[in-house]
Order: C-alpha cells, then sequence, then structure tokens
C-alpha cells in the first residue's frame, strides 16, 4: 500500500507540474523551463532509486539541472564547476551519491555567504576506484576535525552511513584553501 501510495503522489505531482506549466502565459517561457527542469529532477529521483546502478551521465546530467534550479535562487554567488573525464561517463554507479553533498555545499557555503561561492564536482580514476569529490570555496560551516560534522544533518550522516554499509568506505572531510570543506569518498568500479 505504501508503494502504491508513493507512486499515486508521484503521478499527482508530475501531472501538477505540467498543468501549472501548461498555465503560464507564453512571455513567461523561462518559468516554463524551470518547472520542466524541477520535474525532471523528480522524475530522476524515482527512476534512480527503482535502480542499482545509473550511468555517470546521467548522474551528472541530473547534478546540473539541481545547480542550475539553484543557480535561479543564489544567482552569481553559486558558480558550479564540473570535472569529469569524458571517458569515465558511461561507468555505472550507484545513484545520487553526491547530491546531499551538493546540498550541503549550497546550504553551507553559498547560503551563507554574499561573494560569489565555487561549487565544484570532480569525479576521476584511481586505479579501480572511482574518487568522487565536492568542494566549495563557503565559509559558512564551522567545521571541528574530530567528526562532529557528519551528527549536525541528516544528509552527510545518511551520506556516511551508506557508504559504511554498502561500499565498506568512509566520506572524508578536509578545509579547502583558502576557505570552505572538501567531501570526498572512493567507491569500486563496478563491472
Amino acid at each position: 500500500m505504501n508503494a502504491l501510495k508513493a507512486q499515486l503522489e508521484l503521478h499527482f505531482l508530475f501531472n501538477t507540474l505540467d498543468s501549472i506549466s501548461a498555465s503560464v502565459p507564453p512571455q513567461m517561457e523561462h518559468t516554463k523551463e524551470l518547472i520542466a527542469k524541477l520535474a525532471g529532477t523528480f522524475r530522476f529521483g524515482l527512476r534512480s532509486s527503482e535502480s542499482e546502478t545509473v550511468p555517470l551521465r546521467e548522474e551528472i546530467n541530473f547534478l546540473k539541472t539541481y545547480l542550475e534550479l539553484e543557480k535561479q535562487r543564489f544567482g552569481d554567488r553559486l558558480v558550479p564547476v564540473f570535472q569529469v573525464n569524458d571517458a569515465l561517463l558511461e561507468t555505472s554507479i550507484p545513484p545520487m551519491p553526491l547530491q546531499p553533498l551538493v546540498e550541503n555545499a549550497i546550504k553551507h557555503g553559498v547560503g551563507n555567504s554574499v561573494e560569489p561561492v565555487t561549487v565544484g564536482i570532480s569525479v576521476s580514476r584511481v586505479g579501480e576506484r572511482l574518487r568522487f569529490e565536492v568542494s566549495d570555496t563557503g565559509g559558512g560551516c564551522e567545521y571541528n576535525m574530530d567528526g562532529n560534522i557528519f551528527e549536525k544533518g541528516i544528509g552527510l550522516r545518511n551520506t556516511q552511513l551508506r557508504l559504511e554499509k554498502q561500499f565498506g568506505q568512509s566520506l572524508q572531510v578536509q578545509k579547502n584553501k583558502p576557505q570552505g570543506l572538501i567531501f570526498s569518498f572512493n567507491l569500486p568500479l563496478i563491472r
């Protein structure tokens, strides 16, 4: 029943977003595009929750759309930078490992700054592992190097637990220079 209820709620959400988009006057095309992007992020979340893996390309496209939506809110204060080797784009990864980290960078890095903040997303291959990094140049989060950052919110704690339970990996955090944080983790290549 819960699964059916969730499907009905999502179906209602998508239909409502489509109805809202259809009611937007033609001179507000930008608003229609934002609604379509929002619906796309929800659809990706739904599809990815039903899969064990997704291609890295889809994950990166999802993050780009997510950051475009956030850029509407933060304007020039949000500067997204992607560093992903094109040869890795068809590599399978578990769905949505980076989104909570990107959201955290926006909330604590961009949200607490009046200056532009770079949010970096990097994926590289290191031997038989993929290395994921999310960094920000904001100064909004007080971080104690004893690891208490994982106790402050749900997203970081859940990401840490997911990495430990599913992959035997840990989420690493370090200070960025001149300010901000870098979160990183490694995952084995999925064959």
